[in-house]
């Protein structure tokens, strides 16, 4: 019996498969890289945009423009510092050397403490299991997505240091992107503008 050779698939067989196979499941990888990239993307932006419109509000004043410098400086390295302590301190992998260290010698698992299916070791109360990382984290508190990491016992502090980084900087971009629209577009401009559109419309549906 003769063999007959596959054909190749063509340019339309593999476009139709891709379209029955598609996927748009968001992967635990993909996750964790959209929110350290949006991070890293809105920190440097904050940090460029604070610079340019230092200059273009008090360019002509030092004093003010070097202490607003200083104060950028300090959020960014603040934030920065704060970011890698929540990322790189180690947020205490739950092994048997935490249950030898209080219970020595006990081969059952203590009472409060339960035993992970997944990593097959028993873990102390508020301790959990991610399922980003593949491990139990000691004092648990949440996978963060900004950080890809798991925010625990020993970076719990960094993180909260982090988080009020964070309020402080977008207060402070806030504030200067208000003034430097202030000063482009007087807020006194808008607010008549709209006031003027309201009337106008006002006059329209009441037919005066």
């Amino acid at each position: 019996m003769e063999l007959r050779e596959r054909k190749p698939p063509t340019l339309t067989e593999k476009l139709s498969d891709h379209y029955k196979n598609r996927d748009f499941t968001v992967k635990k990888t993909q996750i964790n890289t959209i929110g350290v990239t949006f991070f890293w993307g809105m920190w440097i932006s904050l940090f460029i945009e604070g610079h340019i419109l230092t200059f273009q509000l008090y360019g002509d004043d030092w004093i003010k423009t070097s202490v607003i410098f200083v104060l950028i400086w300090f959020s960014a390295w603040q934030s920065f510092i704060n970011w890698m302590g929540t990322y790189l301190v180690d947020v205490s992998k739950v092994d048997d050397a935490v249950k030898e260290k209080h219970h020595p010698g006990i081969l059952e698992t203590p009472a409060g403490w339960y035993n992970c299916p997944n990593c097959q070791v028993d873990v102390p109360p508020r301790s959990f299991h991610c399922k980003y990382c593949n491990k139990c984290v000691l004092k648990r508190d949440h996978h963060c997505f900004f950080t890809n990491s798991c925010v625990g016992f020993y970076n719990e502090r960094f993180f909260i240091i982090l988080c009020i980084s964070l309020i402080w900087c977008n207060a402070f971009a806030s504030f200067l992107q208000v003034t430097y629209l202030n000063q482009t577009i007087p807020l006194t401009f808008l607010i008549s503008s709209i006031t003027l559109h309201q009337l106008h419309f006002s006059r329209c549906y009441s037919g005066t």
